[in-house]
């Protein structure tokens, strides 16, 4: 079985790397890539670095050199209102919401070649994040992602909201959802809320308690993982 973990910053990568034992670092494309063992699991964490660019050539080189089963992007995020500072979120799909080719008569947010506006996560691996993201003393909302290339402001974190129903955003995730889907890849993400919309306080604040619930929820999933098989595949 083999498990990769993606993250956008160091801050998200780090303590999930110091899980592993024997850990090897190899670059490619200036991408860092750290495998190793959990347990009975072959882990490979990676740092994608920010944007969507970015996320989706990590993941495709990540994909063409190690082969893994699975595909969970962590890290932190902005949240709408009615997510709380250090909520989780777990996504259940993803969405675009700077893809627009509207004036060509498709809705905002349909993306070319998946015809698709929301790419749903797998199922497997939404449920057991849940179930993990309990194990670890949280609770988990279940949420659309809304991903694009900017750190969205609370006005316009409140118009992804009534556009898309989408709770969480951020920078990476429906990126990495559309080269996992267009590669058949079982594929999921949470994110733990650091703002909603106040980069300069919140993010700053409270970006490594984040990171640090992201790394506690992934230790538990990584266990349900190694240690019962019904968790691996999807049917």
């Amino acid at each position: 079985m083999k498990i990769a973990i993606v993250g956008a910053m160091d801050i998200e990568i780090k303590q999930v790397s110091k899980l592993m034992k024997s850990p090897h670092i190899c670059e490619m494309g200036k991408t860092k890539f750290i495998s190793g063992q959990y347990k009975n699991i072959d882990l490979i964490v990676a740092q994608c670095g920010i944007g969507k660019v970015n996320a989706a050539i990590c993941t495709q080189t990540l994909i063409l050199k190690f082969a893994p089963n699975q595909i969970i992007n962590i890290g932190v995020s902005g949240g709408t209102e009615d997510m709380q500072i250090g909520d989780v979120g777990v996504a259940t799909g993803f969405i675009q919401h700077d893809m627009d080719t509207s004036p060509i008569g498709d809705p905002v947010g349909f993306i070319s070649g998946i015809d698709l506006i929301e790419i749903p996560a797998s199922k497997i691996v939404v449920d057991n994040l849940l179930k993990a993201t309990k194990e670890a003393g949280m609770h988990a909302k279940e949420s659309i992602f809304a991903t694009g290339d900017q750190f969205a402001t609370r006005e316009k974190i409140k118009q992804i909201k009534n556009q898309f129903n989408a709770n969480i955003v951020d920078m990476e995730g429906a990126a990495i959802a559309q080269t996992c889907y267009k590669a058949n890849i079982d594929f999921g993400a949470i994110r733990v809320v650091s703002d909603n919309g106040h980069a300069q306080v919140e993010y700053e604040k409270f970006k490594y308690e984040a990171a640090d619930k992201c790394e506690k929820i992934i230790e538990h999933y990584l266990n349900k993982c190694a240690f019962d098989s019904q968790f691996m595949h999807s049917p």
